[in-house]
């Protein structure tokens, strides 16, 4: 009998006693590759059917819960109610997956199906079922249900009673009032829970004190479940939830009786709802959605009823939450970077905890009962070292609760006092001297705020704090790392979630230079084809710096990934510093003179030394000019579709390629969409001439004068109201051939615009610098661009715009390399301008590789070159 299933055995067996079991779950995991976060052995509403339970990971993520039915007991032989209980565990572990292993196989029931069908599938020698690895074939066949998510269970409860309450009670309430009202129910629900499962109580609290006495308030009923929960309510937690209740009190009896009672059964699933094992695991991605802003809808209508509140998330603050694989992965790094001792005790501090689900997941693992031999110490001193802050009160109320609730299921006490203050982090941290150069880690997701963004104080306190570092408009993030820098200590960590653009960025030059000096740079992890944000157009990387003590020690190479897909398992590969490459991700080591740069170019060895020798060309801005097309600061006003123009005022509305309308070379004979240009004769219009000569144009341009006068250019007195915010001058757009590309590109599309007829807004144009001959340039200038040596270098140094897409940029373009057509034999330089020719008149997309190959030829890359980039040989 093999390792495996003679632990399967033994788990099913009823003779058992709780260490042996817990023993046997350990080595269970171990024995078949899952790494369990958490292990359940006398679970109450299980222990007759079952002799435990594993919560475990895959990718970073709580994947499944394992559990072990008791001999001859199988899961098709449960009836309703054990079902029930025992998918509620995984349930109640924002977890879709439970497996039950068995003596001939393993019963896979996904439990958030309706009703949740449990399907064996027997063992053979050949197939070896209860391996992580065999989870992924598994996990593909369903990817959502028909019952709602717990989080999105209990998120969607949450917002259905502040409307409901908000209408009944006709008051504009405060944000921290319904706070402190579901935080205090989530909190006694979870002490209840707690209690209960240990044996400690038997029916419900809550719902027990509205049996007996109907006419309690909201503040009584909380207030009274506290006190026979025995919750010390001199606790700071306590204290605040309890001084916000009053304005609920009157709140209809029935009101306060179902808002209790979709507390402890899911509206939206077959589940009862577990606190104790919520706030275990779960809790912290539940939050990720539960902080949010209320904003009333205002309608200039009457209305017979008064509006329902709108749930919105606040973003003005950059305040934007973070997944949990993000987490678990800035976690699992520094844990594996310091002796266990080191981590248990470990000093973090995050300036931007958001619901705290960093601070959060690290106390999770520093707290893990299995690693500890004194858990009380061991707990003491990591929530002793987490310290946070957040210009959010709701989301601080978040976090003290969210991190209560852990401290209670690991200790059976709530948290005396937590470092959790509301609070602006540059300021508070600053005058802080107790946390200057003595944190372990500074881990966070800072707000992505602009320059232009932000109130003159806060411009004046990164300035203050950034000092000669200070360059250009500085987004907020930068002044994060700038204060983390300054927060950690010699050997400590910054752990940070940062825009793609921070690795190009002129704004963020000097704040790279100043991590490349004092830091060693650990890890590098592009996300920014990965929608990281759900419904914000972020595109991150996941950045971790290592500051340098004053002992001489050869610098570590830095793991760098680039990953497309599958994010949490491929983040744990860069945990386990594999190297790799497919198309779904690549990590490979780079050493950390590739961060001497002014920029941030991460690429593999061969292909670093590709573009070192390509250095040595001439750069686009050295051969052509590159300008960017028509900024109007109103599309949606300023461009129209050509049918829509007034007859006989076609002179002020210049036909517009659109991005989806360019093509490789080849631009279509005309367009639909025309842009408002007010030139005649290279002359700019003024006021007087659009009322006379285009009287209809100008009547449409009143229409909209309201929102056209809103663009900040007209406000700060650039522009007139009616004018394109930067519409460049008709010689550098017009009439001349030039070469336009998309704004945003996956894959190269640099078309030539021979007549020079075409507008574009905010997309480059590429013009020759010598008139004698600019068509045969520009068309060498097109092939070398849409080779894919040349696209190579555009994709590899622009920003991203998330699932690949690359910023075309004129900052950007202009330092591409390519040879001069001067440099080049003749003959190859005339074949290129055929074969373009050729591909102008036939539109044939077979020609590309063709060109392809001259391009190659041009630039003098070798088989190996043309391999590295994907030309093949």
């Amino acid at each position: 009998m093999d390792r495996q299933l003679d632990l399967v055995v033994r788990l099913t067996e009823k003779t058992l006693n709780a260490s042996q079991r817990e023993r046997a779950l350990f080595e269970f995991a171990d024995s078949t590759g899952w790494r369990p976060s958490d292990a359940l052995v006398d679970f109450p509403p299980t222990e007759t059917i079952a002799n435990g339970h594993l919560v475990a990971e895959h990718g970073l993520d709580r994947a499944a819960v394992l559990s072990f039915l008791t001999s001859p007991l199988t899961f098709a032989e449960l009836s309703h109610q054990q079902r029930k209980d025992i998918l509620g565990i995984s349930y109640n572990n924002l977890i879709d997956w439970h497996l039950f292993p068995e003596r001939h196989g393993l019963t896979v029931v996904f439990n958030r199906g309706t009703p949740p069908k449990p399907e064996f599938i027997r063992r053979s020698q050949q197939q070896d079922l209860w391996r992580v690895e065999s989870f992924d074939t598994v996990a593909r066949r369903q990817s959502s249900g028909s019952v709602k998510a717990l989080d999105d269970a209990l998120v969607e409860t949450v917002s259905h009673w502040r409307r409901a309450i908000a209408s009944e009670l006709g008051l504009g309430l405060p944000n921290r009032a319904y706070s402190a009202l579901f935080n205090g129910l989530i909190l006694i629900r979870a002490a209840e829970d707690h209690k209960r499962n240990h044996g400690e109580l038997d029916g419900p609290v809550l719902q027990g004190l509205l049996d007996r006495e109907v006419s309690l308030t909201c503040a009584e009923v909380i207030t009274s479940a506290m006190g026979e929960l025995r919750l010390d309510r001199r606790m700071k937690l306590i204290r605040d939830i309890l001084t916000e209740l009053d304005v609920f009190n009157d709140v209809d009896g029935r009101t306060l009786r179902d808002l209790v009672g979709d507390f402890y059964s899911s509206r939206f699933s077959q589940y009862d709802y577990d606190f104790s094992l919520i706030s275990k695991q779960a809790l912290s991605r539940v939050y990720e959605k539960y902080v949010s802003v209320l904003r009333a809808e205002h309608s200039p209508q009457l209305a017979l009823f008064a509006p329902l509140p709108i749930e919105k998330k606040e973003t003005s603050f950059g305040e934007v939450y973070t997944p949990q694989y993000i987490a678990r992965f800035f976690a699992r790094f520094l844990q594996d970077e310091l002796t266990p001792r080191e981590f248990r005790s470990a000093q973090v501090v995050d300036p931007a905890c958001g619901s705290g689900i960093f601070l959060r997941s690290i106390l999770e693992l520093q707290c893990d009962p299995r690693h500890s031999t004194d858990l009380a110490a061991t707990v003491a001193d990591a929530f002793t070292g987490a310290a946070g802050a957040d210009v959010d009160p709701n989301a601080c109320f978040a976090t003290r609760l969210s991190l209560s609730l852990l401290h209670l299921v690991l200790t059976d006490e709530l948290p005396a006092g937590l470092n959790i203050v509301n609070a602006e982090a540059i300021d508070h941290f600053s005058q802080n001297d107790q946390f200057l150069g003595s944190m372990d880690a500074v881990i966070a997701n800072p707000p992505f705020v602009s320059w232009d963004g932000l109130t003159q104080a806060m411009r004046d306190r990164i300035a203050y704090l950034l000092g000669k570092d200070a360059t250009g408009k500085v987004d907020l993030y930068v002044a994060f790392l700038a204060l983390a820098l300054r927060l950690v200590k010699p050997g400590g960590f910054l752990m940070f979630v940062v825009p793609h653009s921070f690795l190009l960025s002129s704004s963020a030059k000097s704040m790279r230079q100043k991590l490349a000096e004092e830091c060693d740079i650990r890890v590098l992890a592009d996300l920014s084809e990965i929608p990281v944000f759900e419904g914000i157009g972020a595109y991150v990387v996941l950045l971790i710096c290592q500051k340098r003590t004053d002992a001489e020690t050869n610098s570590p190479p830095t793991i760098y990934a680039r990953i497309r897909d599958f994010v949490g398992h491929d983040l744990q590969a860069v945990l386990q510093r594999r190297e790799q490459s497919n198309s779904a991700f690549e990590v490979y080591e780079v050493t950390q003179d590739q961060f001497t740069e002014d920029a941030w170019l991460i690429l593999p060895k061969q292909q670093q030394a590709l573009r070192a020798r390509l250095s040595s060309l001439p750069a686009l801005g050295d051969l052509c000019d590159v300008q960017q097309g028509v900024v109007s600061g109103a599309d949606r006003i300023l461009i129209r579709q050509a049918a829509d123009v007034p007859k006989g005022e076609t002179a002020v509305w210049r036909p517009l390629l659109r991005d989806i309308d360019m093509k490789r070379y080849k631009l279509p004979p005309k367009t639909s969409s025309v842009v408002f240009y007010p030139y005649r004769k290279n002359q700019r219009l003024e006021e007087d001439d659009l009322k006379k000569d285009f009287p209809n144009t100008w009547a449409y341009l009143n229409q909209h004068k309201a929102d056209l006068s809103k663009r900040a250019p007209v406000r700060r007195g650039n522009c007139d109201w009616w004018a394109p915010a930067w519409p460049r001058k008709p010689t550098d757009m017009f009439g001349r051939p030039k070469v336009l590309t998309p704004h945003l590109s996956i894959t190269p599309r640099f078309g030539f615009d021979q007549s020079g007829k075409f507008a574009v807004t905010r997309s480059p144009m590429i013009f020759a610098r010598d008139p004698a001959d600019e068509s045969a340039w520009l068309k060498y200038i097109s092939a070398l661009l849409n080779s894919t040596v040349g696209f190579w270098q555009i994709l590899t140094s622009s920003h991203k715009y998330g699932s690949g897409y690359a910023m075309l940029e004129k900052k950007t373009l202009v330092t591409v390399r390519l040879p001069s057509p001067t440099q080049i034999n003749h003959t190859l330089f005339r074949r290129i301008i055929e074969t373009v020719d050729r591909r102008l008149e036939t539109d044939d997309p077979s020609l590309d590789s063709e060109l392809d190959s001259l391009a190659s030829k041009a630039y003098g890359l070798s088989d190996a070159d043309r391999e590295e980039i994907g030309l093949g040989v």
